[in-house]
């Protein structure tokens, strides 16, 4: 099935990423570009979260420790972003029995939405997607339309 390419305002929205490495730390500069309030919970948080949180002041925190269920509350969308997938499964249904956006790192069936292929140019935004099964196509398409 595909997914319905929705444009969602995630401004002054609340993003909980569960997992503190660089494929965590990709995430939020994705989400922070437009406008995300990021919280990341990890026990282990890469330096370069330091950097974000001088460079987008206010909008980024870190709690070092391990996640729990209720990290997820009052939450707009989460991703989890964490090398173990029992956590991340866990994640994902949480958020899946409390009706949260959730996308999980290479795992397609504990996702709800998915991250596509993104090319911004100002106020234009165009997203390619294969719904997860080609990723590598998705992103040559976005490299024809740069």
């Amino acid at each position: 099935m595909s997914y319905f390419p929705f444009f969602v305002d995630i401004s002054d929205r609340e993003c909980l990423i569960v997992g503190g490495g660089k494929i965590a730390y990709r995430k939020a500069c994705a989400v922070l570009k437009y406008g995300a309030k990021v919280l990341v919970v990890a026990p282990e948080i890469c330096e370069e979260f330091e950097l974000l949180k001088k460079e987008y002041t206010g909008a980024v925190k870190t709690w070092q420790r391990e996640f729990t269920d209720s990290d997820t509350d009052n939450r707009f969308f989460v991703i989890a972003a964490t090398d173990d997938e029992k956590i991340n499964k866990n994640v994902s249904e949480i958020c899946f029995k409390k009706n949260i956006l959730v996308n999980t790192v290479d795992r397609k069936e504990y996702c709800n939405f998915y991250f596509p292929s993104i090319v911004k140019k100002g106020d234009i935004v165009v997203g390619v997607s294969s719904g997860g099964k080609s990723p590598v196509l998705a992103r040559e398409l976005r490299k024809k339309i740069e």
